[in-house]
C-alpha cells in the first residue's frame, strides 16, 4: 500500500519523513503509527495519451485535501458531527463543489487529526 505523509512526526529510523512524501509498505491496512498522519494514494494506470487529448489535472496533494476537509468541516452544522467528534462524510461531501472528489470515511479518518483542533477552535469562536 502507498500512502502520502500529511503530518510531521513520522520517522524511518532516525530520519523524519517529510510531509508530502509517498511511502510504500506491505499489506492493505494503514499501520497504527501512521493513522492520522497519512492518506492512501491510489494506483494510477500509465497510458500513452491519445493525440489531441485534454490532459488530466493531477490529483490534489494530501495537504490540499486536508485544507478542503478543514473548510468543509467549518461549514457543516453541529449535528453533522458524529458522536466521537468527527464530521459526517455525507455532510462534508455536500459542501464540496461538483469538481472536487468526495471524501471517503478512510480519507476523513486519516486527515481529520491534522485539522481537528483548528476546526473545533473556529467553531467554538464563531
Amino acid at each position: 500500500m502507498k500512502v502520502e505523509i500529511t503530518e510531521k512526526g513520522v520517522f524511518e529510523g532516525r530520519d523524519e519523513i517529510p510531509v508530502g512524501e509517498v511511502v510504500e509498505f506491505e499489506g492493505d491496512k494503514i499501520p497504527p503509527f501512521l493513522v492520522g498522519k497519512c492518506r492512501p494514494v491510489g494506483k494510477v494506470a500509465v497510458t500513452n495519451p491519445v493525440e489531441g487529448a485534454v490532459p488530466v489535472e493531477p490529483a490534489p496533494s494530501g495537504v490540499e485535501r486536508q485544507e478542503l476537509l478543514k473548510l468543509a468541516a467549518m461549514e457543516i452544522a453541529g449535528d453533522d458531527f458524529i458522536a466521537d467528534g468527527r464530521p459526517d462524510v455525507r455532510a462534508l461531501n455536500d459542501e464540496l463543489t461538483d469538481d472536487a472528489a468526495p471524501f471517503t470515511a478512510e480519507e476523513r479518518d486519516a486527515l481529520w487529526p491534522g485539522v481537528k483542533d483548528e476546526v473545533m477552535a473556529a467553531r467554538t469562536a464563531g
